[in-house]
Formats: structure tokens, sequence, C-alpha cells
């Protein structure tokens, strides 16, 4: 609603909010389409922000925003929003784009999908999560979400949280760091159900890349190698229980490797 001295019960607003401080970005799309994905930008830092309007991943659910730094692109921030169909899944354009592995990457957005990757337990797996996975496999992505933090509550007695809103990003991004820790803000969300995802962009001139540690995991020896995959054998736990997590199983091979080298 808009409101004002001369009308404090406000009046119908068409569009979406507008502030002087802020530059609005919308996706490509028709005078008649309703776009499902906005951003805004602080006006201070408009020179280096550049809405791809014409990428042909942009449409009235995708926004992409190049961030710039001396004329380079510094990160590519794809913003999204899932508007499933009755049937199926509306995700066809976005498995079908590959991303630059050399461009530090973050997917983000609400992208309506249960994932055994990121999912509560209970909750009901989509029928496309499977080429979800494959997709990012292919993309280089992880999931930068605190594990199991719910990001969607509901507003009805039996609705249970689940992890609808996701951020993303590549190995070039994790290489970087220039994102910083994702945290999951309920009060920040203007009392949307959906929590608000909060993180810190560190550019690339604020960031000093130090040398990566040397390797401190295992060491193979041919000589042992007979034994060691005997006794991994014999303690690799392969039939997993009923209602055992993800998580729990990674664990599981962990401790049985750790447990075979000694």
């Amino acid at each position: 609603m808009l409101r004002s001295n001369d009308d404090p019960e406000g009046r119908t607003q068409l569009g979406v909010p507008i502030n002087n401080k802020w530059d609005l970005h919308t996706p490509k799309h028709d005078v008649s389409e309703r776009c499902k994905a906005i951003a805004y930008t602080k006006k201070t830092i408009a020179s280096h922000v550049h809405n791809l309007v014409q990428h042909p991943l942009s449409n009235p659910c995708t926004i992409l925003l190049d961030v710039l730094e001396e004329d380079a692109v510094s990160l590519h921030i794809v913003n999204v929003y899932h508007d499933v169909p009755s049937r199926g899944h509306g995700l066809v354009s976005l498995f079908s784009h590959e991303s630059d592995e050399l461009t530090p990457t973050l997917f983000i957005g609400d992208f309506n999908t249960h994932s055994p990757l990121w999912s509560l337990p209970n909750s009901t797996i989509s029928s496309w999560a499977r080429e979800f996975e494959e997709w990012m496999g292919r993309n280089g992505l992880e999931i930068l979400n605190p594990l199991d933090t719910p990001t969607w509550f509901g507003s009805r007695p039996n609705d249970c949280p689940s992890i609808l809103d996701l951020a993303m990003g590549n190995e070039a991004s994790r290489f970087t760091g220039q994102l910083g820790p994702i945290t999951v803000s309920q009060a920040e969300s203007l009392t949307s159900d959906h929590a608000t995802l909060i993180f810190q962009i560190h550019t690339i001139t604020d960031i000093k890349l130090t040398p990566l540690p040397a390797p401190s995991g295992y060491r193979a020896d041919d000589e042992h190698k007979a034994s060691w995959l005997k006794e991994f054998a014999r303690l690799m736990p392969y039939a997993n229980p009923i209602g055992t997590t993800l998580h729990q199983q990674l664990k599981a091979f962990e401790s049985t490797i750790n447990t075979a080298c000694k």
C-alpha cells in the first residue's frame, strides 16, 4: 500500500515498490507478464551492477546480475523463483544452463524443491530432485545454507518447516572466498513465511588470497592395499537402516575410513 499524510489509509499500489535510494532490477518480461523475481541494489554501487536482461535465462522468474570490479565480472548472481506448475516443474531453462566454471557464481532464491541433499527428515522428495542434483553436479554447485535450518515455516497449523530457499555457490566462488557465511533469519523476513538469507559479499580487492594449506589427509601405501580393502569392506555399513539421513550415512562412511586406517 502507498501511504501519505493526505491519505493515511493508503491506496493500492500497481507494480513493485520503489525507493529513491535503491535501484530496482526486474528480469526480461512482456508488459502483460507478472514478475515473480525482483532485486534491489543501492544506488551508490550502480556503476558496479549490470542487469543481464538479454541473457537467455532472464525471464519473469529469474534475474541475472553481474557485480563488476574494474570492468571485470567479480561475481555472477542468479536470483530464482521456482513457480511450480500443476504438473512437473518449471526449471527446464535452469537445468539446461551451464555456468562458466571460472566465474564466481551464486544461485539464490526460492527453488520450491525437496531433495535428500538439503531437506529435513520426513519431507516428500520432489520428483525432479535427481535432475536438480545432477544439474548441481555439472555446475560444481554446493549448498551454502547452514545445515538442517528451515527457511519456510508456513501459516497453517499442520505446516511442517521446510528448506525451500537455497544459496548455492560454484567452486570459483568458494575458492575466492567472496561469499560470507549464510545466516537464516525469520525476524528479517518482513512477516513473510519465508526466512531471509543474509550474507556478505567481499570484493576481490578486499580479499588477500593465501596459499592453500598442505594436504593433511591420507597417503596410500600400496604394500597394505589388499589388507586395507578387506578391513574397509568388513566395517562399511552398506545396509543403511530406514530413517538414517544422508549426513548420518556420510559420517558412517568417514568413520569407516578412519577405523580402517588404524
